[in-house]
Formats: C-alpha cells, structure tokens, sequence
C-alpha cells in the first residue's frame, strides 16, 4: 500500500507504492522475501484515493500536492501478470509515476501508459552476466538496448 518515504529517518521525500510480489525471483534479492501479498488493485487505488481526500496527515497533504508515486523494483510492477491494468489505474489518480523497474520484454508498453514529460522510468541493471538473475526476462543485451531504446523517448534516468 502507499507509504511515505523518508530521508534520513525524518525528512518526508516522496511517497512509495508497493502492490504486487516481484515474480522474478532474482537469487541476491532480499525483496523476494519481503512481499508476501498481491493486492487486488481495487483496494490499493480505492486506498490511495481515500488518503488523497482526507483533510490531515502526510499522506493526503503529498498526494494533493501532486508528488509523484514511486514503485520500486522490491515489488517490480513489471513483474506481475496485469502491470499494464495496475499502472493504468494509478496512472489515472493524476500524479506523476516514478517507476523503478528491471523491465521485462513488454517494456516499449509502457509508453502507452506513461507521460515521459512528467513520469519517470529508473531501469536497473544489477549485473551484465544474468548470473544471478537467471529468472530475469531480459538478458543483459537486451537490458542495454532497451535503456538505449527507453533514453532516445527521453523516457528513462
């Protein structure tokens, strides 16, 4: 669900979605045991539009303002079956998206989805030998051309 990230321990800097398990199962990965829950995507979107409607708290006051959602690769949206359906929908909440993700072979989608002049895709590449990544849908080739690929649309940090 969504949580408010903070830097250093105190100081509020964006807000984090977190929905989906990662299915990739990377074996140095430590998220793999950190989510254990899929949530229905009915629940996570009437959830965040609930905070953004209430009067107080950090939460609400950072929707409304218009920070952007990050969702990072602990819970890789890319990875679960209906990312298209669950990005869609926080899409429409009206806040920039911050997606960090290892991407998967359906990676030039997301520019259906996404605005690249107000969103932002963060693709990591933890290695160039797949070795430990060996559930990853992309080899590490093709994890380059797609962050070629993503730069040239001026879609990807």
């Amino acid at each position: 669900m969504i949580q408010a990230l903070h830097l250093f321990g105190y100081l509020p800097n964006w807000l984090e979605l977190s929905m989906n398990i990662c299915t990739q199962r990377c074996e140095y990965c430590y998220a793999k045991t950190w989510k254990k829950v899929q949530e229905p995507l009915d629940k996570v979107v009437n959830d965040i539009l609930r905070k953004k409607q209430q009067k107080e708290g950090l939460i609400p006051f950072l929707l409304r303002a218009g920070m952007p959602i990050s969702m990072s690769n602990r819970t890789d949206l890319l990875a679960a079956p209906d990312w298209r359906e669950r990005l869609s929908a926080i899409k429409k909440i009206g806040n920039p998206i911050y997606l960090e993700t290892k991407l998967n072979k359906d990676y030039k989608d997301l520019l259906q989805i996404l605005d690249p002049n107000v969103d932002e895709i963060y693709q990591t590449v933890t290695g160039f030998n797949n070795k430990y990544e060996e559930h990853n849908l992309l080899s590490a080739e093709e994890k380059l051309e797609a962050a070629k690929w993503l730069k040239d649309r001026k879609s990807v940090v």
